[in-house]
């Protein structure tokens, strides 16, 4: 059994996935699994870390990850940029 998911749409993902697996109970069984998240996913860091990482990233960079990863940002239809640039 495979199947795909997005980041974005994880929260319903991860349930059609548990019942797919037989999970009788995806609900509660996600409830108990937030039990064993680090301290930074439970405090929003891991945003924060994902903006600065990409805040220290040059413009020329980001355009050749822009451009090996095209079909990929197309495919799974992800932002064309990491951030809004001021």
């Amino acid at each position: 059994m495979f199947s795909t998911g997005k980041t974005e749409t994880y929260s319903q993902d991860i349930k059609i996935l548990l019942k797919m697996y037989g999970e009788r109970d995806p609900e509660k069984c996600i409830s108990e699994a937030y039990n064993f998240r680090r301290e930074n996913e439970k405090s929003g860091e891991t945003q924060k870390s994902y903006e600065s990482y990409w805040e220290s990233i040059d413009k020329k960079s980001i355009t050749k990850i822009q451009t090996i990863y095209h079909r990929d940002l197309t495919y799974f239809d992800y932002p064309t940029h990491p951030l809004p640039r001021a």
